[in-house]
């Protein structure tokens, strides 16, 4: 705060309030130097909370300036000689840190209800007066009016020259719980989400909301972005915290469910109730307190499983209830409906009801905890047992016959290839330990099989080295088959290298086996790095001269034409056009609710901003050219850009064909 500041503070705006003497409404009042000692602060002064920092300040611009306009005070009632403080108890407090013996009053005659009239008005001029201050002071003013029947909110907002629904809004406030006001003291929660967290009207549950609107962490949804905006808290609160009256599964209008509470209908806690401290929310027929909304329910099913047990029914409710309902939408565990469909009998879409007829098992009543209904229910094995006593066949029992068909005939395959395998590693072992080595063929098969398994976006790099269009197959799979043993184990080499060409930002994959095999054959891994390096440096070099010439000429622009051409040695001639002005681009800033622009609309902007970044040179291998280590094309993370993974379609799909072509 400046002295400035400060100084307006001490002499305070000189047009008058709304409780000041003017011409048109005046007052008697005297004014007089009084002993600072001989005024004391009111108690209801709606101001609770004073910034000490702010009070050095205007003390240090009392003592400068003093105070050139009275405090304004009223004959102490129950002390004699004292002075009761009704207005400037800032400055009151600031003369005694700026050790002021005198200070200058304004006397006037008020009773106790005028003084808390004024304190409030006083104190709305001010823009520092917390909320919770604000309510409180409302508060009060209503509670000195108890005794008055034709004083209420409408005449308060008169006087207050206030909207009816502002003075509502602040007047909720002072239902929050005191861990809610130290957070709103503490400027954790805005204006707007405290009167939000203050709508509900139970403790447990407003401290709840409390907490998740101050950490952004509910029992559905994570958020590490900190405290929730508004309008999210709202959607938060709305569909946590309030229930709409036409899903409740008892009668809103009866009185007796819960005596205490009554009807929902004449509910205080409805929404309707008070419409302009709700008109957020759309329906008027909302209740705000879930936990009188649950008590209702469960009377409400008790009376039911009463009356169902009173009939002789057997009613499951509790634990057993929730284990048959375990989840608000999951489909009932071992129990089935009478008048469901009967999908996995061949039943050509009766219901159980139709099929069983009076040969349908008794029902019982279970209670669903999620929905608050009493369900009339049947034993789901006593239902088929029932229909199989009939002969009508389950669908479900011919599906899990031929399932098990198809698993014993999967599993005679599996075995039957395992065994195959085993056979042939036997017979290869045998040959490798009397000398031999594998064939030809054995290597082929080989490459043609890591090719096929080999991830789309590295198959085209491994491709190119061999001058192999990767797109086709055939090509692909005759250039395999016309390499020499050698160049096969080259291949399978690169092949095994080729996923740590992968380099991403959300991993970490080090290049193990590309470094040793580069080491082992004496290629630096580090040179095509440094070649890299240096020749987008040199691709940069062009740019960055022709944006300091244009730097340049913008800057001669700027000056005299001959004065500077006469300067330089050189004049201008009319062969020389003057270079095309430069179109500057603004980006607008744009509000949070407008939607994104496409990527084009910003591609200007980004030009703009910053350079393109060259790109390093790649070499292609020309097909069927021998491969070499100059032909390696990894430039950046995915150099198969030409053949991203995300954008691969059929043609990147390879088959598992015979992989060796007749013949062989």
């Amino acid at each position: 705060m400046t002295t400035e500041t400060t100084t307006a503070l001490a002499t305070e705006p000189q047009q008058p309030a709304d409780w000041e003497v003017t011409e048109d409404s005046p007052r008697e009042y005297r004014e007089a130097l009084y002993e600072r000692d001989d005024v004391i602060p009111s108690k209801t002064n709606p101001r609770k909370r004073f910034d000490q920092e702010a009070l050095q300040e205007l003390a240090g611009s009392l003592r400068k300036h003093g105070i050139l306009q009275p405090i304004l005070c009223r004959e102490h009632p129950t002390e004699p000689g004292k002075l009761e403080l009704i207005a400037g108890e800032r400055r009151w407090r600031a003369a005694g840190i700026a050790k002021l013996t005198h200070i200058p009053v304004r006397i006037i005659a008020v009773n106790d209800l005028e003084m808390l009239e004024l304190q409030i008005i006083e104190n709305l001029q001010r823009q520092d007066l917390h909320p919770i201050e604000e309510a409180e002071s409302y508060e009060a003013l209503l509670a000195a009016h108890k005794d008055e029947p034709d004083y209420g909110v409408n005449e308060m907002a008169v006087i207050l020259k206030k909207s009816r629904a502002y003075i509502y809004a602040r007047l909720k406030l002072c239902d929050l719980q005191p861990e809610a006001r130290t957070a709103f003291y503490e400027d954790k929660l805005t204006a707007s989400v405290a009167l939000l967290v203050a709508r509900i009207p139970v403790r447990e549950l407003q401290l709840k909301a409390l907490e998740e609107v101050i950490t952004g962490e509910t029992e559905e949804y994570y958020s590490g972005d900190g405290p929730m905006s508004a309008r999210r808290a709202a959607e938060h609160i709305q569909d946590n915290y309030m229930l709409e009256l036409k899903r409740a599964v008892f009668p809103i209008a009866q009185a007796d469910l819960i005596p205490t509470a009554g009807p929902c209908t004449s509910c205080i806690k409805r929404t309707g109730a008070q419409p302009e401290l709700f008109s957020d929310v759309e329906s008027a027929d909302v209740c705000t307190d879930p936990t009188c909304f649950d008590q209702k329910k469960k009377a409400h099913l008790a009376k039911l499983a009463e009356a169902a047990e009173q009939t002789g029914h057997k009613v499951i409710r509790g634990d057993r209830a929730e284990k048959i309902f375990p989840h608000e939408h999951s489909h009932p565990r071992g129990y089935v409906k009478p008048g469901d469909t009967s999908w996995l009998h061949c039943s050509g879409g009766k219901t159980y009801s139709e099929l069983l007829g009076d040969e349908m098992p008794p029902a019982v009543m279970i209670e669903n905890p999620h929905s608050g209904e009493l369900i009339a229910m049947v034993p789901e094995q006593a239902v088929f047992k029932a229909l199989a006593d009939k002969g009508i066949k389950s669908g479900q029992d011919d599906h899990r016959e031929r399932m098990k068909k198809e698993e014993a005939k999967s599993k005679l395959e599996r075995d039957s290839r395992r065994g195959t395998l085993e056979s042939i590693h036997e017979a290869v072992s045998q040959r490798i330990s009397a000398g031999e080595t594998l064939k030809h063929e054995d290597l082929l098969m080989i490459a043609q099989a890591s090719m096929v398994r080999l991830w789309n976006d590295h198959r085209p790099t491994v491709c190119r080295l061999w001058g192999w269009d990767p797109k086709n197959h055939d090509e692909v799979r005759a250039g395999i088959d016309g390499l020499s043993a050698g160049q096969l184990a080259l291949l399978l080499m690169e092949i095994a290298i080729a996923p740590e060409l992968a380099v991403n930002s959300y991993s970490t994959n080090e290049p193990t086996y590309l470094v040793a095999t580069a080491e082992r054959y004496g290629v630096d891994p580090n040179a095509t790095k440094k070649a890299l390096r240096a020749e987008a440096r040199e691709k940069a070099k062009p740019k960055a001269q022709k944006a300091g010439k244009g730097t340049s000429k913008k800057q001669i622009a700027k000056g005299k034409p001959d004065q500077v051409a006469e300067q330089a040695g050189t004049s201008a001639t009319p062969s020389e056009e003057p270079a095309a002005p430069t179109k500057k681009v603004i980006k607008r800033a744009s509000k949070a609710t407008t939607p994104p622009a496409p990527d084009n609309a910003t591609q200007g902007v980004d030009e703009a901003k910053t350079p393109a970044r060259p790109k390093p040179a790649r070499s292609r291998a020309t097909k069927g050219s021998p491969p070499s280590d100059s032909q390696a094309p990894e430039a950046s993370p995915h150099d198969a850009t030409s053949e991203p993974q995300s954008a691969a379609g059929d043609s990147d799909r390879w088959d598992f064909p015979n992989p060796l072509p007749a013949g062989h």
